[in-house]
């Protein structure tokens, strides 16, 4: 099938002798049937694709489309992305640089970010790490999508939303090179709703927060995320309901806490706060049958952790936790309710 192209780059567009980059310009995108591309790039502030409720559009509302093609970059922002893809196996790269950017993307459809044969083509977000006080939103209402989400700098913000099944996000907020490292007062809501969910969240940097949650239906659902932060002041929250539930919740860095909440049967969870931490806490309730908990503060008694605390309530039967506290000053407290269950704390 032949492939329709669509081309912009606002630099050459706009004519303006007077700026050194393009600014103030806008696009607007309507693209309908399979085998469509587009290929947009903009360079200077204030330029945005999709605007005043006007958002772009590439494939059918009916959702038989497929193998759309979306490239956007926009340097030197403030920039905003904002519109729909529908359709079956579309890709969507984005790209962004400057402070105060935004991409609000809406996906609706299966097997996005994912290549019918081939090396798999994950759909990507990057802000890079100039990108201060910027945003995403992501919504992908689907079964079998794939999406990667990177960004840099401070003050940003990243809500992520998937439904149905069989959905995989990843997001990394200053980790890297590109992306910018160690950065401070970012935030990560990621919300998952269907079986066979897979989410993997990292971020670095100090007084950042990530919030997950994860539902599917119980004794059919298997959902799994692996958070992991750098730095002090951050918060973890995992919220996961569902049979067959797992979770590994790492934290380095001292007066960080996390909060775990799980609802079913044979969910496990790994929590770590680790590197010679101290003034770290970590809250949690599981609710359901043949439930394990794994919690240390102080990588089993290699670092050493001060003042950290540990709070944890189960309810089921045949239930699990084991705790390693290493250092002085800490505190473990352990509830469980039901028949056939073992708790093992060690404090050294």
């Amino acid at each position: 099938m032949k492939r329709n192209l669509f081309f912009v780059t606002a630099s050459v567009l706009a004519l303006s002798s007077a700026a050194a980059f393009a600014s103030d310009n806008t696009v607007f995108l309507n693209q309908s049937g399979s085998t469509q591309e587009a290929v947009i790039n903009q360079d200077g502030g204030g330029n945005a694709i999709g605007s005043g409720g006007s958002y772009f559009v590439q494939g059918g509302i009916n959702e038989g489309d497929v193998h759309n093609y979306l490239s956007v970059s926009q340097t030197n922002g403030p920039n905003t992305v904002s519109g729909y893809q529908y359709g079956n196996e579309n890709t969507a790269h984005l790209t962004q640089d400057g402070k105060a950017s935004g991409v609000a993307l809406y996906q609706y459809g299966s097997n996005n970010g994912r290549s019918a044969s081939g090396p798999v083509t994950k759909d990507t977000i990057v802000q890079n790490s100039t990108s201060d006080q910027s945003g995403v939103t992501l919504s992908q209402n689907g079964s079998n999508n794939l999406f990667d989400i990177t960004q840099g700098g401070k003050g940003n913000s990243i809500s992520a939303s998937q439904s149905n099944a069989s959905n995989s996000v990843t997001i990394k907020q200053a980790v890297d090179g590109s992306a910018g490292f160690g950065s401070q007062s970012n935030w990560i809501v990621s919300q998952q709703s269907g079986n066979y969910a897979v989410a993997d969240i990292t971020q670095a940097g100090s007084s950042n927060g990530i919030e997950s949650y994860q539902s599917g239906n119980v004794g059919t659902a298997s959902q799994s995320l692996t958070s992991s932060s750098t730095g002090a002041n951050n918060y973890i929250l995992n919220n996961q309901t569902g049979s067959d539930v797992k979770a590994v919740l790492t934290q380095y860095g001292s007066s960080n806490y996390i909060y775990n909440y799980q609802s079913g049967s044979n969910q496990s969870v790994k929590i770590s706060q680790l590197a010679n931490v101290s003034g770290n806490g970590v809250y949690g309730i599981q609710a359901g049958d043949n439930n394990d908990v794994k919690i240390d503060q102080g990588v089993s008694g290699v670092a050493w952790g001060n003042s950290n605390y540990a709070n944890y309530y189960q309810s089921g039967s045949h239930l699990t936790l084991a705790l390693v506290q290493t250092g002085s000053g800490n505190q473990s407290y352990t509830n469980q309710t039901g028949s056939g269950s073992t708790a093992t704390i060690t404090q050294k």
